[in-house]
């Protein structure tokens, strides 16, 4: 390229109080084009960085990508939730220490919730397998 061109992110506030010094210019597409080339010869860019789109671009797409992921979690907890209330209504109405899971969305609840169909299986297992099954599941292990 026979000249290096810099991009500059321009305040708005800066070009139009630059226009008033140009009484009776009328403001058409031209014109402004003729100002704000004119803003930038006359120095008045000096104290601004050059502007680096692929930085700029990159980062708001990596935002957007990290809202999404987050929408999308928020979704599939929501989905979950609704799932679960059909399934196992009391769950939800449990307070305090009568809560059976410390986390709703914990290893533990999560198998207890895909692996048996409804409460009456969990009570008609034999209390051992219930423990040992719970003790592989959980993700701490607990020693009394």
């Amino acid at each position: 390229m026979p000249y290096k061109p810099y991009v500059f992110c321009v305040n708005p506030k800066a070009t139009s109080n630059y226009r008033k010094s140009y009484i009776g210019m009328e403001k058409t597409e031209p014109t402004d084009a003729y100002l704000i080339a004119d803003f930038g010869r006359v120095g008045r860019t000096k104290k601004l960085e050059p502007w680096r789109g692929g930085q700029f671009i990159a980062l708001k797409r990596l935002t957007r990508h990290r809202m999404h992921l987050s929408e999308s979690i928020t979704r599939e907890k929501t989905y979950m939730i609704s799932n679960l209330y059909l399934k196992f209504s009391e769950l939800q109405l449990l307070e305090g220490d009568n809560k059976p899971f410390g986390k709703l969305y914990g290893a533990t609840s999560s198998a207890v919730l895909t692996e048996f169909l409804s409460p009456q299986e969990i009570i008609d297992m034999p209390e051992e397998d219930l423990l040992a099954f719970l003790a592989e599941k959980s993700t701490r292990a607990y020693i009394s």
